[in-house]
């Protein structure tokens, strides 16, 4: 939940801290950095294998029925990136 304050709504974590200090449940930021780090650590393998299932997504551009995403855009229709990227 913190990971998601910070990262998916912009709560830092100095507010964050101020936040569960009124709900009764003190968090340091210290404490809410090294969780989100740890956190961060482990999901690694999630992260990596998400990238690469991304760049594979970029090589259906001659599917008429697929929109490309934006990132797309500036990769040949091979899905690999152009001189100017």
């Amino acid at each position: 939940m913190i990971a998601l304050y910070k990262y998916a709504m912009g709560l830092p974590f100095y507010r964050q801290a101020i936040l569960f200090a009124g709900l009764g449940t003190p968090i340091a930021m210290a404490t809410q950095y090294e969780l989100v780090a740890g956190a961060a650590e482990k999901l690694r393998p999630v992260h990596n294998e998400l990238m690469a299932q991304d760049k594979h997504s970029c090589d259906r551009g001659q599917d008429p029925e697929f929109h490309q995403p934006a990132h797309c855009s500036e990769r040949s229709s091979h899905g690999t990136p152009t001189a100017t990227s």
